[in-house]
């Protein structure tokens, strides 16, 4: 894991914050306070710098049109490839990039615990086991040869298999042979001993295992492995120290020896054997070598649990990595949308992405199905606006051989055929033709298409994402939409802002296009000016990312220069950008704060971070909308 470790350099010996980073995330460094690195310093701009990561591996550093540049290990750097070590300068503050923290001075290294002891960490108690541990029960064996084999035996069938219910199933069938109950059970503890949830079993033929609750409990209590000769006399079971209770009569128990499976110092599960035909069948040296398989037992599990946990996470983390390098933003409403994008992602849940042409529904369409389940079977794309009427219906749908109209010797599939087992993106649903829609609307309901000329329905295992432009509500209230179809349709509904909604990003979109183009068209292009990337932030882009990027395409290819400059911009508005006075400034950051605040003046105020009076002040004298004569903060 790297760190970003944040200095002032008035202060050197210790850091401000501690950022963790994880590879492949981008960082944004600056001054406003949506950056990851927040730098509340005059001296930084509002985007001053961003992090990305190279395709080899490393961190690259960008320098986003800053007014007072970005220093690397002292020397003035518009774009680096950083070594941990490196030292980065930005105003008055210092970033040390680094591999792991170090230990503060003093520190101890940590204890080498000895197998067997309790150790205390952060008051959680963690048992460590080992073989040495159980030297009690090694002495009971260590006289019967018989019992060494047959210890040697079933530790062999735990590492056999890498499959946790085959070495389980294994062990199990393997003790039945040894010892001879009527029934044995390795389960895992569920509620805390209220149920059981099985591993292994043996005989198969039971299909639900059954056990007595009052032994479970007692073993709990014990925490120890228990045996009982006779369990119907045992005074250990007796309810009210009299009657044996229910559970030992009604299975007719009389031997039982079951032993706790633990780890990190809890009781997790049990490995359970009893018999109703005979008293007194389990030994002392039985119960030994049961302890010992159950500390093998534990071990497995614990091993099997750990993996697929980190696993889980390992993929999670990808999920979450790939989307913030993925999409690039540092806006909170572009933030938030990642986050419900990442909670839907391993669901199968019909998505309708809404926003303006060019905020990048497609992009996003792609990322939910990259960090689904789905992920490496077909993403196919449908723009339902682009393909004439008359050939709409056999492109999505497919169409039989030498079908009247069509010149095909061979049946054709269509793309939802084509996406099966992966996702289709419907782009532009809303231009698709009513009496496709009825289609579209079964293919969601039933999961069968029905090519043209078919006789036969045909099943499909897929996921609909659909996205529109337009106003599917208006569309249907007017009649040209189905009104079912829209509701299958927006059951997790997605709307993107438009760039000019969250110019904030727009310095961080600029670095990462000025960062993957300069390397497409082998330019050695450093930087943007600071006048060009403050035109550039001020622009609306109508055509939103799509837009911004092609310009700075264009802008990279005409350039020969090492910095890019406002003049290579094609943008029709660029010479009526206006540097309004300080009072036009304010009123309009004021204005800005409040839309994204949705007039709630109390979080307005934390985020400008005046005074109620002077924000009262300050509304008055420009007129801005909810503050009259007579209003209070």
């Amino acid at each position: 894991m790297d760190y970003i470790l944040v200095y002032k350099k008035d202060n050197l010996k210790s850091p401000q914050n501690v950022i963790r980073i994880t590879p492949r995330k981008t960082v944004s460094i600056g001054r406003h306070q949506f950056n990851d690195v927040h730098l509340p310093d005059p001296a930084v701009s509002r985007f001053h710098a961003a992090l990305f990561w190279d395709v080899e591996g490393n961190y690259f550093l960008q320098d986003l049109g800053s007014r007072n540049n970005t220093y690397v290990n002292g020397e003035k750097r518009d774009y680096a490839v950083l070594n941990h070590g490196d030292k980065i300068e930005i105003g008055d503050y210092v970033l040390l990039l680094q591999k792991q923290l170090n230990k503060r001075k003093g520190e101890k290294s940590a204890p080498a615990f000895v197998a067997g002891e309790d150790i205390d960490t952060d008051g959680k108690t963690i048992h460590f086991y080992s073989i040495s541990s159980h030297s009690k029960e090694l002495e009971v064996l260590k006289e019967d040869p018989e019992a060494l084999l047959h210890l040697y035996q079933l530790s062999r069938l735990s590492n056999q298999s890498q499959d946790l219910e085959q070495a389980l199933q294994r062990i199990v069938e393997e003790l039945f042979r040894i010892l001879q109950p009527d029934r044995i059970f390795i389960a895992l503890l569920e509620q805390e001993g209220a149920s059981l949830t099985c591993l292994a079993r043996f005989p198969l033929e039971e299909t639900q295992i059954k056990y007595s609750q009052t032994i479970l409990r007692r073993l709990l209590q014990e925490k120890q492995a228990l045996m009982a000769i006779n369990a119907s006399a045992d005074e250990r079971f007796k309810v009210d120290g009299e009657t044996p209770p229910g559970s030992i009569l009604d299975l007719k128990i009389k031997s039982v020896a079951c032993v706790p499976l633990q780890w990190n110092g809890e009781i997790k599960g049990v490995l359970y054997l009893d018999s109703s035909k005979k008293e007194g069948l389990f030994t002392e040296r039985d119960v030994s070598l049961l302890s010992l398989v159950g500390y093998d037992v534990s071990s497995l599990i614990e091993r099997d649990l750990s993996y697929k946990t980190i696993k889980d996470e390992k993929v999670r983390l990808e999920n979450r990595l790939a989307m913030e390098n993925t999409v690039i933003c540092v806006h909170p409403k572009m933030k938030e949308i990642l986050k419900i994008v990442e909670r839907l992602a391993d669901t199968d849940a019909t998505v309708l992405i809404t926003g303006e042409t060019g905020t990048g529904k497609d992009l996003v369409a792609e990322v939910i199905h990259e960090n689904s389940k789905r992920k490496g079977k077909p993403f196919i794309g449908v723009n339902c606006a682009a393909i004439p009427d008359n050939l709409l219906e056999s492109e999505m749908f497919g169409v039989i051989a030498n079908y009247p109209g069509f010149h095909n010797k061979l049946p054709l599939k269509g793309k939802f055929e084509l996406a099966n087992g992966g996702t289709i993106f419907l782009n532009e649903i809303g231009e698709l033709p009513h009496r496709l829609q009825a289609k579209l609307l079964e293919v969601l309901e039933k999961k069968r298409i029905w090519p043209l000329g078919k006789d036969q329905s045909v099943p499909v295992d897929i996921r609909i994402i659909g996205a529109t432009n337009q106003d599917l509500q208006q569309k249907v209230h007017e009649g040209e939409f189905r009104e079912d179809l829209y509701a299958r349709l927006n059951i997790i509904s997605l709307h993107l802002p438009p760039l000019r909604e969250r110019k904030e990003d727009i310095p961080l979109l600029a670095g990462y296009f000025l960062y993957r183009l300069r390397q497409q068209y082998s330019k050695k292009i450093l930087r943007f000016s600071n006048s060009c990337i403050e035109a550039l932030s001020a622009y609306d882009w109508p055509r939103n990312i799509r837009e911004l990027k092609n310009a700075i395409e264009r802008a990279i290819i005409l350039a020969d220069s090492s910095i890019i400059t406002m003049d290579l911009f094609n943008i029709k508005d660029k010479k009526e950008v206006k540097l309004g006075s300080l009072k036009d400034v304010e009123k309009e950051h004021i204005l800005r704060v409040l839309e994204y605040t949705q007039g709630n003046k109390e979080k307005a105020l934390q985020i400008l971070g005046i005074s109620k009076q002077t924000l009262y002040n300050k509304g008055k004298e420009y007129g801005l909308p909810g503050f009259k004569e007579d209003d209070r903060v």
